[in-house]
C-alpha cells in the first residue's frame, strides 16, 4: 500500500528549503462546512507573495535556487527576475485561489515550500520526464509530478537566454501553469479522487478569468463558455460522454483513453470540467452542497490516514511498505468511487443525465 496520506520528509536533491511557518504545513486538514462557503469574488496572490529573494545562484553548481512566499524554483541557471516573478504572480494567485474556492480544499506544502523545477530548453524539461517519477507524461507546458511533490516548467516558450540571464520574451500561458498548480495544491487529495474530479477541478480553476494576476472568480460562467469556444472548440454536450459512465470510470479505464492523446483527452477534460462544474453551481439545494460534502468526506479519509501513519502501532518503511498493529483506514485509490452516492443523491444515472442537459439548456450550453 503507498502511504500517499503521509508528509513526506525527502525533498528532490539539490534544493535548499524557503521557510515557511509551522502553520502552513500542519498535516491535519481542516474542513469547511457548507453552510459557512460562498463562492469568492476577485482572488490574487497575498501582499507580498510574489516578492522574488534570491536562495542561492552558484555557478560552480549550477544550481539557483529563488523563492517567492510559498514557493521555491529551482532552476540550472540565472533567470531574470522578471520572468521568476510573472511565474510567481500566476502559481501564489493559483494557491490563492484554490484556498479561496469553497471545496474546501486547504493546501499543504512539502518540508519548506511548494517546488518547481525550471528548464531551459524542452529537451532538458522532456528528458528529465522521461527518466523520473512521470515516464508517461507527454511533454507540455507543465506538468506535476505528485510522486516528488514538484511541479516542472520548461521556459523556452516564454523566456530566451540573453548574456548569461533567461529574459522574458512574452507572458506565462497562465491555464497549463494554473492547471498544474492546482493539482499541486491539491495533492493531499489526489489518490482518494476519481480522475474526473481531479482534472475537472484543475480545468475549472484554469477557465476562470485571469487578467494582470487576478482571477474573476465570480465571473465563473462566462469563463466556462469561453473555454468551450477556446478549449473546448465549441465541443457540444451531445458530443461528450454519458454522466454515469465518466463519473464511475476506474483510473486504469481512464488512462487507456487518455494515452491516445488529442480529441479523446480533450473529450476527457471538458467532461470532466462540466461536471465539476455542474455539481458545484447547477446541482444540489443550495447550489454546490452535494460537491461540498464530496470533498469533506475525502478530507475525513485523508485525516484518517495521517492521524494513521502518526500512530506508534504503526511503522512505515521506504517505499511505502506499511507494518500495522491496528485497522487500515479505507483504501485511497477506490474512496472516491465508493462514495459517488453523495453526488447521485438517489438518482439513476438517466436522471442524473437529464438533470444535467436540462442544467445546461438553462445557461445556454447545449
Amino acid at each position: 500500500i503507498r502511504a500517499t496520506g503521509q508528509e513526506s520528509s525527502t525533498k528532490p536533491e539539490n534544493v535548499e528549503e524557503c521557510a515557511l511557518p509551522d502553520a502552513v504545513s500542519k498535516p491535519v486538514l481542516s474542513i469547511v462546512r457548507p453552510e459557512t462557503r460562498a463562492w469568492p469574488k476577485d482572488v490574487e496572490a497575498g501582499k507580498g507573495a510574489i516578492d522574488i529573494r534570491v536562495v542561492r545562484e552558484d555557478n560552480t553548481r549550477t544550481s539557483y535556487v529563488y523563492c517567492s512566499q510559498n514557493f521555491q524554483f529551482v532552476a540550472p541557471s540565472t533567470i531574470n527576475k522578471d520572468v521568476l516573478t510573472d511565474l510567481a504572480r500566476v502559481a501564489e494567485g493559483t494557491r490563492s485561489l484554490v484556498r479561496a474556492l469553497p471545496w474546501g480544499v486547504e493546501p499543504h506544502a512539502p518540508p519548506g515550500s511548494f517546488h518547481a523545477k525550471l528548464y531551459d530548453t524542452r529537451g532538458e524539461y522532456a528528458a528529465d520526464l522521461q527518466s523520473g517519477s512521470r515516464p508517461d507524461a507527454a511533454p507540455s507546458y507543465a506538468v506535476y509530478d505528485s510522486g516528488e511533490k514538484i511541479i516542472r516548467i520548461p521556459l523556452n516558450y516564454v523566456a530566451e537566454r540573453r548574456d548569461g540571464a533567461l529574459v522574458m520574451v512574452r507572458s506565462v500561458e497562465t491555464h497549463p501553469v494554473v492547471h498544474e498548480v492546482t493539482h499541486q495544491m491539491m495533492h493531499d487529495y489526489l489518490q482518494f479522487l476519481p480522475h474526473w474530479v481531479a482534472e475537472g477541478t484543475a480545468e475549472y480553476a484554469a477557465m476562470l478569468p485571469y487578467r494582470g494576476g487576478v482571477f474573476s472568480a465570480d465571473a465563473y460562467e462566462a469563463g466556462l463558455k469561453e473555454y468551450l469556444k477556446t478549449q473546448g472548440r465549441d465541443t457540444k454536450l451531445s458530443d461528450l460522454d454519458r454522466i454515469d459512465s465518466l463519473i464511475r470510470m476506474t483510473p486504469e479505464e481512464w488512462n487507456a483513453r487518455a494515452v491516445k492523446g488529442g480529441v479523446e483527452q480533450r473529450r476527457l477534460y471538458i467532461s470532466s470540467l462540466l461536471l465539476v462544474y455542474y455539481f458545484s453551481h447547477l446541482d444540489g439545494d443550495p447550489k454546490g452542497d452535494r460537491i461540498f460534502k464530496y470533498f469533506d468526506r475525502m478530507a475525513e479519509a485523508r485525516n484518517a490516514w495521517v492521524t494513521f501513519l502518526n500512530d506508534p502501532r504503526v511503522t512505515l518503511f521506504p517505499g511505502g511498505r506499511i507494518l500495522s498493529r491496528i485497522p487500515l483506514p479505507p483504501y485511497p485509490e477506490t474512496f472516491g468511487r465508493d462514495h459517488l452516492d453523495i453526488l447521485f443523491n438517489g438518482r439513476s444515472g438517466e436522471e442524473l443525465q437529464k438533470a444535467f442537459l436540462d442544467a445546461y439548456k438553462k445557461i445556454g450550453v447545449k
